[in-house]
Parts: structure tokens; sequence; C-alpha cells
């Protein structure tokens, strides 16, 4: 199973910021732990940050380490922007909780870290 994404800007090893491409991330490469479903960890609208393994004949991208998975995540019922509770997503609208493969500084990306900063 594969995760397909939108890449909206890579950074090249030279520097330089590539965007408008497609990538996949193989189920075996989406995190540390074992699942069968690349959707209990991404979802579309998800904001990810991944690494390119692979560049030829597709872009093979890779969110295994701690530093890489979603950095802003959508509830998938309402699409409010979800925060990280405890540990755990949380949609204030429609008070849910969800799962995602969160990059470390996933928080640094929603509107609680935007506020504090300004």
């Amino acid at each position: 199973a594969f995760a397909n994404v939108s890449i909206s800007s890579i950074e090249g090893a030279d520097g330089r910021w590539i965007s408008g491409e497609g990538g996949t991330i193989h189920v075996s490469k989406a995190g540390d732990g074992h699942t069968d479903d690349v959707r209990r960890l991404f979802h579309a609208g998800d904001m990810v940050r991944a690494r390119v393994t692979q560049s030829s004949p597709t872009l093979q991208l890779s969110s295994r380490d701690a530093d890489l998975g979603v950095l802003k995540a959508l509830c998938t019922r309402c699409r409010a922007t979800l925060r990280n509770k405890s540990g755990k997503l949380f949609c204030p609208e429609c008070e849910r909780f969800e799962h995602r493969k969160l990059a470390s500084d996933f928080s640094r990306f929603t509107p609680e870290f935007v506020d504090a900063t300004n």
C-alpha cells in the first residue's frame, strides 16, 4: 500500500527548491512501527515532511525518522485543524481524536503555537 503525495516543495542537495512533483510513501517506509494501512498514518489534506529515497523513475519518499511525518493535520469529519492534546490529535470543532504519524515538531505548525509566537 502507498500514500500518494502532492509535493509543494523539495529542498535539493544543492540548496535549490523544486516544486510541482508527486511522490509516494510505501507502507514499509511510513513509520517506525508496523502498520498494514498507510491510511492510519496519513489523510487527505495533511501537510507531511518526508525524505526522498529514490528519484527515478518516480519519487519515492520515507517518513520513518522522528523529524518526518505529519506537520499539520485536518479533521477527517469537519476539516478543522487538529491540535496536539497530550500526544493525541484532537479536533476542537467536533471533539474527536484522530491518529497520524506525527513529525517531532508537529505542534510548531498548529494554531495555538502560531498565536503564542505573535
